[in-house]
């Protein structure tokens, strides 16, 4: 026997002895159901309780984690850092799943600490970095790759030891099929929203907008990233940041540039931070950074720190939670991985089709109420009648008399073989 999942059920618990778990609080819920703290009365365990509504939805996707849980227990928990599942039982309809119980999500972190140093986002980059490789090796996306899917383990007695969880959407690498709407919409990376072909690169997106959320200049709002205001800055830093004239260009102007750093090794700690979110953030995935290439990068091998400096020696030590002495993440294997990932890339990349093959014409159809001619104003004003075929290698402004009011401009980039009205 197991647990009645009706809440409150403190009053049921007390008076049946026999059930094997016992309610102790409500921890959250969702769309799927509601996951709860449990405490197991013959091992005194206390675990966390998932418990699915009773729906076909829900059943699908319970199907579906239970598999992925099966296929990641390959891995072991503690060394790759994902969530420990326990046991799975059905009762009273409900299907339920017990995990091992968790401190908070980064997320919630956040919102008691309000800012991370780079020191402190380095151990957990770290600890994600060996889940997603462990991960690859095994043939399996996450998909759901946020801060709120990312749990300190105790922040108290081990600061900044996470893993990860929730493996409700993980999908197996080759059941995965291009054109498919996965991720978060803010966490979402580029070839998912334009329809390319699909690879674990996704999960390397997402730990990046992960990283800049933990990065104390940038908001998530309604799905979007943008540098925080004045006072949103103010009030989750209680510091008013350094104001500068000088314009920035791109997100690494932001990293470096943001205030006048009082030690060398700060910056170039931040320099390497800002070249690792660079290549998180390769808008090609079979260029962007792979986790066994990221696990060798300066940022995380602090191999450009000093010794003996106390920036680097506070740094080393919150690294502590992310040491392990597990063969296939040593230094001399990564590096095999590594260089067998950039054969393979070499390989792909040499066969791929040139991206920008030689235009062909475009054949102009004018809007309705317009005066049929293709105005273009790149090189002085061309026009051509309706139906002309133009070449077109260049962006250009298309223009149309509409109705007397003058002229209707648009920008158009650069287009192949596509039809403009």
């Amino acid at each position: 026997k197991y647990i009645d999942f009706k809440f409150p059920v403190s009053n049921r618990n007390d008076q049946v002895e026999d059930f094997k778990y016992k309610v102790l609080q409500l921890l959250g819920q969702g769309c799927f159901g509601k996951v709860a703290k449990c405490k197991n009365r013959v091992t005194k365990e206390v675990v966390a309780m998932k418990v699915m509504k009773k729906n076909q939805n829900a059943n699908y996707f319970f199907i579906e984690e239970l598999k992925m849980l099966q296929r990641i227990s390959q891995l072991d928990p503690d060394t790759f850092n994902l969530i420990k599942f326990i046991e799975h039982f059905e009762f009273d309809g409900h299907q339920c799943m017990a995990f091992q119980i968790l401190d908070r999500s980064v997320e919630d972190q956040m919102k008691k600490q309000s800012k991370f140093s780079l020191s402190e986002i380095r151990p957990m980059t770290k600890q994600l970095l060996v889940a997603l490789l462990g991960l690859k090796t095994i043939g399996v996306m996450h998909t759901d790759i946020k801060s709120d899917n990312i749990m300190l383990v105790d922040q108290e007695k081990h600061p900044f030891k996470v893993k990860l969880i929730d493996f409700g959407v993980a999908m197996e690498r080759v059941e995965v099929k291009q054109g498919m709407q996965l991720q978060p919409v803010a966490f979402r990376s580029p070839e998912v929203s334009l329809g390319l072909p699909l690879s674990e690169a996704v999960d390397m997106w997402s730990l990046a907008c992960c990283l800049i959320f933990c990065e104390k200049y940038f908001a998530k709002r309604d799905s979007k990233w943008s540098l925080k205001t004045l006072m949103e800055y103010y009030f989750t830093t209680g510091e008013f940041p350094h104001m500068s004239f000088i314009l920035p260009r791109h997100l690494e102007d932001i990293i470096k540039n943001h205030k006048v750093f009082e030690t060398g090794p700060e910056f170039k700690d931040r320099e390497a931070f800002c070249d690792l979110l660079k290549k998180m953030f390769e808008l090609d995935p079979y260029k962007r950074i792979t986790p066994a290439e990221a696990l060798l990068h300066p940022y995380i091998t602090m191999e450009h720190l000093p010794h003996g400096d106390g920036y680097s020696q506070a740094a080393k030590d919150l690294m502590s939670v992310a040491e392990t002495d597990y063969f296939s993440l040593q230094r001399q294997y990564l590096e095999r991985v590594v260089q067998s990932e950039q054969e393979e890339r070499a390989k792909r990349l040499a066969t791929r089709k040139p991206a920008n093959p030689k235009p062909r014409p475009l054949t102009f159809l004018p809007p309705p109420h317009s005066d049929g001619m293709l105005r273009l104003h790149s090189h002085g004003q061309q026009q051509f009648p309706r139906g002309a075929e133009v070449d077109v290698s260049h962006s250009f402004t298309v223009g149309a008399a509409q109705d007397g009011q003058g002229l209707l401009t648009q920008s158009v980039p650069d287009v192949d073989g596509r039809r403009a009205a």
